[in-house]
């Protein structure tokens, strides 16, 4: 089964793997994810051009998709990450190696706003690295609905890494206390320091 990551559209579906990236007009007015309203829905001066770029990985990952990406990072204004921080993604920047499991490869573009979307799962350890380590919490927003893995999700899955291959990054078992709505945490009841936005009303205000 294959994840499909996007950085555009926010699904999740078997058997495709792939990276979309939209491009706009104008840069994000800063500030305006507070109250998670879109910035085109005050003013149309904020078009949508339309392009959307895909990149699509035919195995189990390790495709180099974000090395892909990010070599296009700077064609593009908005970009969004969903998925769980399963593997990641290896960039390059400046001679440096960055491993993200988190933020968007997109990163190394600085004028490009990061989103992580509603049907992301998020740990918080993680995300708080990848940002002090990329320094883009300024233009980080994340969306209240994405999934918070926590400690005993990670345990859980500790006994699953030899049996059946598991990542042991406790994915697999906060996505199963998504479902069946059991004492699950989402990003708003735990990233209280971080900036907050619709990311589907984003992008489908920013496309109409």
């Amino acid at each position: 089964t294959f994840w499909l990551k996007s950085e555009l559209f926010l699904m999740k579906i078997p058997m495709l793997n792939f990276e979309a990236r939209a491009r706009r007009s104008q840069p994000l007015p800063k500030g305006y994810a507070k109250n998670c309203e879109s910035p085109w829905s005050k003013s149309k001066q904020f078009t949508m051009r339309g392009k959307t770029t895909i990149v699509i990985g035919g195995q189990f990952g390790s495709e180099a998709k974000g090395k892909v990406i990010s070599f296009l990072a700077n064609e593009f204004d908005i970009a969004v990450r969903t998925g769980s921080p399963n593997a990641g993604h290896t960039i390059f920047k400046d001679g440096e190696i960055f491993r993200l499991q988190q933020i968007p490869a997109t990163f190394v573009n600085p004028n490009c706003t990061l989103c992580i979307g509603a049907g992301a799962l998020i740990n918080p350890d993680f995300l708080r690295k990848e940002v002090e380590k990329t320094k883009t919490k300024d233009r980080l927003f994340v969306d209240p609905q994405a999934g918070i893995i926590e400690e005993k999700h990670l345990l859980q899955e500790g006994e699953l890494v030899q049996k059946i291959g598991s990542t042991g990054k406790g994915c697999g078992a906060a996505l199963a206390d998504r479902i069946w709505r059991t004492d699950f945490k989402l990003a708003k009841d735990v990233l209280k320091d971080f900036q907050f936005v619709d990311v589907v009303e984003l992008i489908n205000s920013g496309i109409d």
